[in-house]
């Protein structure tokens, strides 16, 4: 979970800094509240839900996603 709160936390630092200038500091729950850390972080709560019961078969067809880095105006 940490490598992908630090990715995370360095593409929406990325974005701010373009809106709001580069001197611009995010605070903590400014990342923490942006629309695609409250998705992955959902996102992978519900994996480990569904790995903590049993659900391994089909786990890679459903949690294992690109990332929308289109929301951050990257094209992947």
């Amino acid at each position: 979970m940490d490598i992908i709160r630090n990715t995370l936390d360095i593409l929406i630092s990325t974005q701010l800094n373009e809106e709001k200038g580069n001197d611009y500091i995010a605070e903590e729950e400014e990342i923490e509240s942006h629309a695609l850390f409250q998705d992955e972080l959902q996102r992978q709560i519900e994996a480990v839900r569904a790995l903590k019961s049993g659900k391994i078969a089909t786990f890679r067809q459903e949690f294992v996603q690109l990332m929308q880095l289109n929301e951050l105006g990257i094209d992947n």
